[in-house]
């Protein structure tokens, strides 16, 4: 008799931490990283945390399930990826990549910040490590001039993507190529050449070079940007918004 009720009080003990665990996996706590994308606000966190969350709750087009906890996630902050169909506060999953990864461009992709755009965004109160954006082509600027750089600008802008881009655009942004390529040609190239002196010389760290765009949320216009290749960390595969997840 003595233990049959053992084995009894085992066998609840079990149900209630088999319940508790189904109910702390369903609806938990977790903190993401932020990935930050043109917000215009101050006070920008490093990270966010996110309550009471359906861990569980992501199906991508195909059915598949998505593990948050399991996967290489960001919280989007900001609306300069609205043309990629990502908005402020959505949560994007990402695969990461290796040095030898090859991207299927164009892609949405998650950059760390180096030194240089981390001071300067500190400096404006925000302190996300991860930033947003579209990303077009990767290059070699090994010895290479700003007449390289505006064939590969003009090679995107002739790719079909770029094009379609340009046409859904139009009555939401600006995208002026003539004014994007003087835009990066004036400013963005010597920007990079200033911060990575050394990056027109053979095999250098920061040779190697994404170009990408992004929308400037305060004049409402696409421009180019350039990164070192060696900043990227994930590739982006799906992204929900927190209210189609919760």
């Amino acid at each position: 008799m003595l233990f049959t009720w053992i084995f009894g009080i085992i066998l609840v003990l079990a149900f209630c931490f088999l319940v508790l665990a189904f109910c702390v996996r369903m609806s938990s706590t977790i903190v993401l990283p932020v990935a930050f994308a043109g917000n215009t606000h101050l006070g920008i966190p490093k990270e966010k945390e996110y309550l009471n969350l359906d861990l569980d709750g992501f199906i991508d087009k195909n059915g598949k399930t998505l593990l948050l906890d399991k996967a290489n996630c960001f919280c989007v902050c900001g609306q300069s990826m609205l043309l990629a169909g990502i908005e402020d506060n959505d949560i994007l999953f990402t695969n990461p990549l290796s040095p030898d990864y090859k991207m299927d461009l164009p892609c949405v992709t998650v950059i760390k910040r180096d030194h240089f755009s981390q001071c300067d965004m500190v400096a404006q109160g925000n302190i996300p490590q991860y930033k947003v954006r579209r990303t077009w082509g990767q290059y070699d600027i090994s010895k290479k001039d700003e007449h390289y750089m505006l064939r590969k600008l003009e090679g995107i802008i002739e790719m079909p993507e770029f094009i379609a881009l340009t046409k859904e655009s139009a009555l939401k942004c600006s995208m002026n190529t003539d004014e994007m390529k003087k835009d990066f040609l004036e400013r963005r190239w010597p920007a990079y050449k200033k911060n990575y002196p050394t990056c027109q010389q053979d095999n250098d760290k920061d040779s190697q070079v994404i170009i990408s765009t992004t929308l400037d949320v305060k004049e409402n216009k696409v421009h180019f940007s350039i990164h070192p290749r060696r900043c990227l960390v994930g590739v982006a595969t799906n992204s929900f918004s927190v209210a189609m997840a919760a």
